[in-house]
């Protein structure tokens, strides 16, 4: 049975009432999914949103948060979950999306004993009326700590008629979505998130970074139209449209330019290095065994941090993307 695709620019809003499952790469590469369940919208424009990671369902149980109705699909996945979204869609049944937040799930068990309390002094017979509704506190008390206990309990379990469908088979039913954004329809601030997000993913992605540096090097000229056109942007600008045009158009250059220098844009003696160590990150990220991917992941530390380029990327061991952060220059 094939399941209804959900489109990744679609807005929450479109699924309200659904719950939807959302794959792509997860931590080091490997395809991984998450799923949301959305409520309804509110008056304010927003919906509530149970969300787990099935690739870390042991450690993330279910938890729930408010996001605006017109946040995109991706948006929220990427926000949520441990996953950089390609595919999506209605999985047939899905048990267990239950928020396991406690706090929230007793406030109308501690109003329904304030009010109890409230009548009883009103009446001017607290100690009869308490005595005669104890029984009933009582049970809601553990009905409460029962659901709460029961609900800690479960993961997420996602069904195809009868069948239980694990994590992988998950995203191997989930339909890739093709769809090519139309940056012609969309608002000038929108164009400019679209390129914001691109450039997000690149910078994000340590093997492409060590291939095609360039669109990381500010000295590039390419890099510093886009650089300038970024900072540049101004949404209440008049002239808006003309601004997010020219990020479009300095992203597409700075890219095309980039890729084309390839590893030429390091200095001559040092792309024999970058070679090795863009094989490394992909051996670090996609490596068939834990002690194949951890020996990478130190050849990719070492080479780069002997080039001590600028232009590539700062090697953090413990993050899952093998980038750091540059260490700030201390004001004297």
């Amino acid at each position: 049975m094939s399941w209804p695709a959900v489109p990744l620019r679609s807005t929450l809003g479109d699924w309200a009432g659904r719950t939807i499952a959302a794959g792509g790469p997860g931590d080091l590469g490997r395809p991984t999914t998450a799923l949301l369940q959305i409520g309804k919208p509110t008056r304010s424009g927003h919906v509530r949103v149970v969300h787990t990671d099935m690739a870390h369902e042991k450690l993330d149980p279910p938890s729930d948060v408010t996001l605006p109705a017109d946040l995109t699909v991706s948006e929220a996945v990427l926000a949520l979950a441990h996953v950089r979204p390609d595919r999506a869609a209605v999985p047939p049944k899905v048990k267990g999306m239950r928020s396991q937040n406690p706090t929230a799930g007793r406030r109308w068990l501690g109003a329904a004993v304030a009010a109890i309390v409230v009548l009883a002094v009103v009446l001017g017979q607290p100690m009869l009326l308490l005595s005669a509704l104890l029984p009933g506190i009582v049970l809601l008390v553990s009905r409460s700590f029962h659901s709460a206990a029961v609900t800690a309990g479960m993961k997420p379990r996602v069904f195809d008629g009868a069948t239980e469908v694990l994590a992988s088979g998950v995203h191997g039913r989930l339909p890739v979505d093709h769809t090519e954004v139309d940056a012609a329809g969309l608002s000038p601030r929108s164009r400019v998130d679209l390129v914001k997000e691109r450039l997000g993913g690149l910078r994000t992605d340590i093997v492409y970074r060590i291939e095609n540096s360039a669109l990381f090097d500010a000295a590039v000229p390419q890099t510093e139209r886009l650089e300038l056109a970024l900072l540049s942007w101004d949404e209440g600008s008049p002239e808006a449209t003309q601004l997010a045009t020219e990020v479009e158009r300095a992203f597409d250059e700075a890219r095309r330019h980039a890729e084309d220098l390839g590893l030429d844009h390091l200095p001559t003696t040092a792309r024999d290095s970058g070679r090795r160590a863009a094989r490394a990150a992909h051996a670090a990220l996609h490596g068939d065994t834990p002690g194949e991917r951890e020996a990478a992941r130190r050849r990719v530390a070492d080479i780069l941090g002997s080039l001590a380029l600028y232009s590539l990327p700062p090697v953090d061991l413990a993050a899952p993307s093998l980038i750091g952060r540059r260490k700030e220059i201390e004001p004297r």
